[in-house]
């Protein structure tokens, strides 16, 4: 970084990892002690199984398929899209285990808020998307049409060819980890924090006497007047006041900077565990991240209120908190997967014969037709 002043790295108990230097300094790399990285080194480098091949089916056929998440999926994995490949390299740099993912989010419309992901649909969405994703590579595409040189048995056997080919390239195609953190980046919508606009109601206060730093990033839910809400994620955290001042320096900087708030997750028997929170910041220009501070939170917790405040939606204020090194609800794999065969197939019509009351009522509804025909 060619505007960044020489830094060195500080580790605050278990609390905090921050760049230190001037009062707008931060750095890109950690650099963890010697113990760490033994037990770095002694990890094992493969990501966990979420659904083994043998489990995955592919569709019967291209129709079936959610063509639009699958394909814009795609586009992201492939680099056509989003910012992975950048993603990536920050992940590299913070250097995470293989157990662990790094959620951040990108920006695009119609995404699950990861400011509020304990309450939507974020964790089922990307859990469907990355099977119905494996799946698809499974399932056979059209091929060419029989030519016109070509006979029917030899279309045949070209045709039972390519889906051999096919069925052997992904016979070990397993629904891992790293899958699972590409698509939940792909679905979040990113946590801004833009505490100079007057638009939004995000903050950071610092306690020097507790040496504790409170950080609030707001998003409104628009609905009716009085069904609006906004929601303010809270981050508690302890931090020295020279720490405090190289964090509050950042998020004041009147710069063109875009500050964000993400999460490092480990996974535990097919549950997500939050671990840690991550200051960052990113320009969409040149897809690059730059951590602010690593931070282990002692309190996260959402707080609703109305938008507008009257008597009538006093039903609308919570407070709810996230978990904090403990699993989350949800369990990844097939077991709570939805099929996209079974959520559109046509209702079943119940076919039974009428009862007599039913024939009763048709037959007095059929002669007060005849009277109003007759007047």
């Amino acid at each position: 970084m060619k505007d960044l002043h020489p830094l060195f790295v500080c580790v605050l108990g278990s609390f905090l990892l921050i760049g230190c230097g001037n009062k707008n300094a931060s750095t890109e790399v950690l650099r963890p002690d010697e113990n760490a990285a033994l037990s770095q080194r002694l990890e094992p480098t493969h990501r966990a199984v979420l659904v083994e091949a043998k489990a995955i089916q592919p569709f019967l056929n291209q129709q079936q398929l959610p063509e639009s998440d699958v394909s814009g999926f795609r586009d992201y994995l492939h680099g056509q899209s989003g910012n992975r490949s950048a993603l990536l390299q920050f992940r590299e740099k913070l250097q995470l285990k293989p157990n662990q993912i790094l959620v951040l989010g990108i920006e695009k419309p119609n995404q699950e808020l990861l400011l509020e992901f304990p309450n939507n649909q974020l964790f089922a969405n990307a859990n469907d998307l990355v099977i119905n994703h494996a799946r698809m590579l499974k399932t056979p595409v059209a091929g060419e049409s029989k030519g016109e040189f070509e006979t029917t048995e030899q279309y045949q056997q070209r045709i039972q060819a390519e889906q051999g080919t096919l069925k052997k390239a992904t016979a070990h195609l397993n629904v891992e980890l790293g899958r699972l953190e590409d698509a939940l980046n792909y679905l979040a919508y990113p946590i801004a924090i833009n505490v100079l606009s007057p638009s939004t109601e995000d903050s950071a206060q610092y306690d020097a006497d507790r040496q504790v730093m409170h950080i609030q990033a707001s998003s409104t839910n628009a609905a009716g007047y009085y069904d609006s809400t906004v929601s303010k994620l809270n981050l508690v955290f302890s931090a020295s006041a020279k720490d405090a001042e190289i964090i509050l320096g950042n998020l004041r900087d009147e710069r063109d900077k875009r500050n964000y708030l993400g999460f490092i997750l480990s996974m535990q028997q097919g549950q997500l565990v939050l671990e840690q929170a991550i200051l960052y910041q990113h320009n969409n220009n040149d897809d690059h991240y730059l951590r602010l501070a690593t931070i282990n939170p002692s309190q996260l917790y959402l707080t609703t209120r109305p938008l507008n405040a009257d008597e009538s939606n006093k039903a609308l204020n919570s407070e709810q908190p996230y978990p904090l090194k403990q699993k989350l609800p949800f369990q990844f794999g097939l077991k709570q997967y939805h099929p996209p065969e079974q959520q559109h197939a046509e209702p079943k019509l119940e076919v039974r014969p009428p009862t007599e009351e039913e024939i009763t009522q048709l037959s007095l509804n059929a002669g007060a037709s005849d009277v109003e025909g007759a007047l």
